[in-house]
Parts: structure tokens; C-alpha cells; sequence
């Protein structure tokens, strides 16, 4: 297999992957609400065995992340190659950023916010997050989901978050109810 080298893997990330900064709501038992940002920096592509191969090759020289493949056998078979842990996404978008050139706004962006995240996640060891203590203050709460839910705007993202009614302004209120 030949060397993925950092232009190579910043290539195929300007055209086939993706920095992502998933939103998940979350109640406790006792029924309070939590927002959590989840990063991913994924790769996807048609599931055909070179595509699969190229895949293997960029986790095997990550050392990390994960391939996921659905609809084997099928024409509209799919593989993905993703990584959720936030060091790695970290590592990942910091180690192609200067080789990107779509992309590399929104690499700028979500390594920002994977370091707040980071930071919530140190603050966090021994405090029960569904206990009512919050990890991260309000400002940093906005800033989060403002860039989440801007941060891969195109035609497609745009539209789900219109059919959703999940845009900027949604997130927000439940941040002002919380705080």
C-alpha cells in the first residue's frame, strides 16, 4: 500500500470528508435537559474494494478511528471511515490543516471548539453532569452550537435544518432555559 502522506489526506478530505460537531439532547432520569457536542471527522465513500483499501490505509496510518460500512451488496453500498474521540479529532484536523484548502475554515473552527470540548471534559472528572453543575459556562455554550450548527453549511444542511425546525435559533432557547 502506498504512503498516505498529509497532502494526500487532506485531498480526500477537501472532497470526501467531513468535520462535524453532532448535537444530541439528552435527559436525565430526574427529566433535566443536556445538550452535548459530539466532533467526527469522517471520510465516506462508494463501498468498492479500492475505495475500502484507501480507507484501511488512512486508519492504518492514523492509528485511529473506526470503518463503518452499510448496505453491503447493495448498488448504494457505502464505507465510512470515522473517529468521535476528541483527541483524535483533534490530532486528525490539526495534522491536515495546512494542507487544506476547502476545508480548512472549518477545520479552524472545529478544532476550536474539539479544544473547549476538551477542556469541559477535564473540568468534568468528578462532577455528575446530570446534577445540575455545569460544565461549560453559557458563552461557551452559544459558541458551541453556534459553530455546530454552521459549520458545514451547504444546500443539503440547510435544508434538513429548515425540515427539522434544529437550526441556531432552536439550540438556543434550550441553552437560555438551562442557564
Amino acid at each position: 500500500m502506498k504512503n498516505i502522506t498529509p497532502f494526500y489526506l487532506a485531498g480526500v478530505i477537501d472532497g470526501e470528508g467531513t468535520f462535524t460537531l453532532q448535537i444530541n439532547l439528552r435527559k436525565s432520569s430526574s427529566g433535566k435537559e443536556n445538550i452535548r457536542i459530539n466532533p467526527r471527522v469522517g471520510i465516506g465513500l462508494r463501498y468498492k474494494e479500492k475505495e475500502y483499501k484507501l480507507l484501511e490505509a488512512i486508519k492504518e496510518k492514523l492509528k485511529v478511528g473506526t470503518i463503518y460500512l452499510s448496505n453491503k451488496g447493495k448498488e448504494t453500498a457505502k464505507c465510512m471511515y470515522m473517529t468521535t474521540n476528541v483527541e483524535d479529532c483533534i490530532t486528525i484536523a490539526e495534522y491536515v490543516l495546512p494542507y487544506l484548502y476547502l476545508k480548512e475554515k472549518q477545520a479552524i473552527r472545529f478544532i476550536k471548539i474539539c479544544k473547549m470540548i476538551k477542556a469541559g471534559k477535564l473540568r468534568r472528572k468528578g462532577i455528575n453532569m446530570y446534577g445540575g453543575e455545569k460544565i461549560y459556562s453559557k458563552e461557551e455554550m452559544i459558541e458551541m452550537i453556534t459553530v455546530a450548527t454552521t459549520l458545514n453549511e451547504g444546500t443539503q444542511m440547510t435544508r434538513f435544518r429548515e425540515s427539522t425546525g434544529r437550526n441556531t435559533q432552536y439550540y438556543l432557547n434550550i441553552i437560555e432555559k438551562l442557564y
